[in-house]
């Protein structure tokens, strides 16, 4: 039998050397690594607590449509200022423009934030129920919100919209008169 013998001679410590360089520097990666890693976490821990209240609308809504999605006061006065338009029958460019404008004036929003709650108005209304489940949904969400005073001033902004084509339809008194019996206003 054939053996081969290499002779390292005083190499042995470079390779030792060598292989203990590796090792260091493969466990100073390993922890950097870990430690890159816990930082990113908590970033991203961070991230969701930041997110909670979104994201916990968002699951309390899921699975919520139309109008039980619904539960801010300035939405509900927005959708039924929609309703008002939609009683007379198709919803004109007159009618909009005018629940726009009285939007932006008593609700405090920028012309284009009142544009946009019109148009989301009718997104919501768009497969909605008659006109007396409209009222019966908003309603409560009003009156658990607002006063006496912004009350009022919805049922003027009501009889705005109502009046936008001229004097207001059978159904838009009655859809003012249901209005003014479930928010507890004389008309």
């Amino acid at each position: 039998m054939i053996v081969f013998h290499i002779d390292f001679g005083g190499a042995m410590h470079i390779l030792v050397m060598i292989l203990g360089l590796v090792v260091g520097i493969g466990a100073w990666y390993w922890r950097i690594k870990a430690t890159t890693d816990a930082v990113q976490e908590i970033g991203d821990l961070a991230k969701q607590a930041a997110n909670l209240p979104r994201k916990l609308r968002f699951q309390r809504l899921a699975g919520k449509t139309g109008l039980l999605a619904i539960d801010d006061a300035r939405e509900a006065a927005a959708i039924l200022l929609m309703e008002m338009a939609r009683s007379a029958g198709e919803v004109s460019s007159t009618q909009k423009q005018v629940m726009a404008d009285q939007i932006a004036t008593n609700l405090g929003l920028s012309a284009e934030d009142a544009g946009v709650m019109v148009v989301h108005a009718g997104w919501v209304l768009r497969d909605s129920p008659l006109s007396e489940a409209v009222i019966r949904r908003m309603c409560p969400i009003l009156i658990k919100q607002v006063g006496e005073k912004e009350l009022r001033d919805l049922d003027h902004m009501l009889l705005a919209t109502a009046r936008a084509e001229g004097e207001p339809t059978g159904d838009q008194l009655e859809l003012l008169r249901a209005f003014r019996t479930r928010v507890g206003i004389a008309g």
